[in-house]
């Protein structure tokens, strides 16, 4: 039996575009934009060995471990709890901004923004990778960019429902020096 692999994927037209498979391995596959809008792996040309390792990364191939998988792979003495509804988790609680101004700038209660800010003034991160409006006319209306401050994370705050990919920043990123 063969493995559900990437060119299945893209043949099935279940690519999400996400650019995985353009990070690791660096340089092999590509992503393109199509004629539908969205991002989609451009796998033209990849060897046999190439295919399987974007396939290892591709997370709708059968060569993908699941999150349930990796969970399980947390090391001695981390166990999660698990539910057929969401997987593995440690707790759920709900929360949200106290400070209503910032509601503004935020989704879904603005937490993760308020915990990327913490982290980036605290100085135990050095930026955040994330999704920010393009205001382009033509072409991805959003784009994956790196925010070294406060004030970025805050300017570009709020959830992001469009095709988006990440091997741009990603490869940029590779061994630029921060941490």
């Amino acid at each position: 039996m063969s493995v559900f692999g990437i060119t299945d994927v893209v043949a099935n037209r279940m690519c999400v575009g996400c650019g995985a498979c353009a990070v690791r391995p660096a340089g092999e596959a590509s992503m393109r934009w199509t004629v539908r809008e969205i991002h989609e792996a451009d796998l033209d040309g990849l060897s046999a060995g190439a295919l399987a390792r974007a396939s290892a990364v591709c997370p709708f191939s059968d060569a993908c471990p699941d999150e349930d998988a990796l969970a399980r792979d947390l090391g001695p003495g981390e166990r999660l709890e698990a539910g057929p509804e969401v997987g593995g988790y440690r707790r759920v609680v709900p929360g949200r901004l106290a400070d209503d101004r910032l509601l503004a700038w935020a989704s879904s209660g603005g937490l993760t923004g308020y915990v990327l800010r913490k982290l980036l003034v605290q100085g135990q991160v050095d930026g955040v990778v994330h999704v920010r409006s393009t205001g382009a006319a033509d072409g991805p209306l959003v784009d994956y960019t790196v925010s070294t401050t406060r004030e970025e994370v805050l300017a570009r705050g709020k959830s992001r429902y469009h095709s988006v990919e990440f091997s741009a920043v990603f490869n940029r990123l590779r061994g630029n020096g921060p941490r």
